[in-house]
């Protein structure tokens, strides 16, 4: 495989507007980290992985291959057609690099415009690279990144930077095709403490050889079907404008504020009353809801057969955006 120069070929060709590709990055809220750490699954059709961020509705996916400097020219080509099936079907679509691998890395005359790379949090500190200014990057060697990665943890509610918070599909990371699953309320605790905050979920998933394990796919895909009937309350939403509690938090987009109450450790939710005139209050995900409202605050209270394990959402809609 020939070597790549990092100054004559850019990661990315494209010319795409960088304030749009943050944009639409930082309201993509779940991402997957498809870490290949046994060998390239050579015998999977690359269509395979698109569908797969599909099933678990991922909107930016990282392909991390454990040695990229040891790829033989069979599984270079293979990760250029996994890579160019993610983006036709417009997934942010990127990969995990590091200071060994940017030199082997694939032909990329024959890859359509890749929009990220990724460097895992715990590389070294002193590594930095180039990568031009139309690939979104968490690290760069001038100028400020992209967007931040922490590991397992959140960043600040309404932080400056854009960030995601990194964690795994399994309870035991060292042991990841043996290690028992997350559970799916888990998961979703994971994503909506994220988007509350105003950050991404990055979920890192084992794959071998022969692919993502069945139970893995089985626990992505519920986690799909949850965003199937309520991700319009995370995608592309603003955090806030409520700072989160223990209970959960918000999110909100335009004229509508979508309440995630994860634990019900007091028997009703608080929060501060809007401005605007509210137009209508919904529970999403129970049939009746008790509010009381006084002069500063509204109050919601949902009978306890009706909270929900995993979230209980609430929409409350106003005539007029909420910022």
């Amino acid at each position: 495989m020939s070597v790549l120069s990092m100054s004559t070929h850019p990661l990315n060709p494209s010319s795409a507007n960088i304030r749009t590709l943050s944009h639409q990055w930082q309201g993509a809220r779940l991402g997957l980290l498809l870490e290949w750490a046994d060998g390239s699954p050579l015998t999977i059709q690359p269509h395979y992985w698109a569908s797969l961020c599909q099933k678990a509705g991922a909107r930016y996916v990282i392909f991390s291959p454990s040695l990229m400097e040891s790829l033989s020219e069979e599984e270079s080509t293979y990760l250029t057609n996994v890579l160019n099936a993610c983006i036709q079907q417009n997934y942010l679509t990127g990969v995990s690099i590091s200071q060994t691998s940017i030199p082997h890395m694939p032909h990329w005359e024959d890859i359509g415009v890749l929009r990220i790379a990724w460097t895992p949090p715990h590389a070294s500190q002193n590594f930095s690279y180039e990568a031009g200014e139309t690939l979104l990057c968490n690290q760069r060697q001038q100028g400020k990144p992209n967007f931040v990665t922490f590991k397992r943890d959140f960043g600040e509610w309404l932080a400056p930077e854009a960030w995601e918070t990194l964690d795994w599909l399994v309870l035991d990371p060292h042991t990841p095709l043996r290690s028992p699953m997350r559970s799916l309320r888990t998961l979703i605790n994971l994503l909506v403490r994220a988007a509350v905050r105003g950050g991404n979920l990055l979920l890192s998933v084992p794959v071998s050889a022969h692919g993502v394990e069945a139970r893995h796919q089985r626990r992505l895909e519920q986690l799909g079907n949850w965003l199937n009937l309520y991700g319009h309350t995370l995608y592309d939403t603003q955090p806030g404008p409520y700072p989160p509690q223990l209970w959960g938090g918000c999110t909100w987009q335009e004229n509508r504020l979508y309440v995630h109450v994860l634990d019900w450790v007091d028997e009703e939710v608080i929060l501060p009353l809007p401005s605007g005139h509210i137009r209508k209050i919904t529970c999403l995900t129970a049939p009746s809801i008790g509010i009381q409202r006084t002069a500063n605050s509204l109050s919601f209270r949902i009978p306890p057969e009706n909270q929900q394990e995993m979230d209980t959402i609430i929409e409350i809609e106003l005539d007029q955006p909420w910022a």
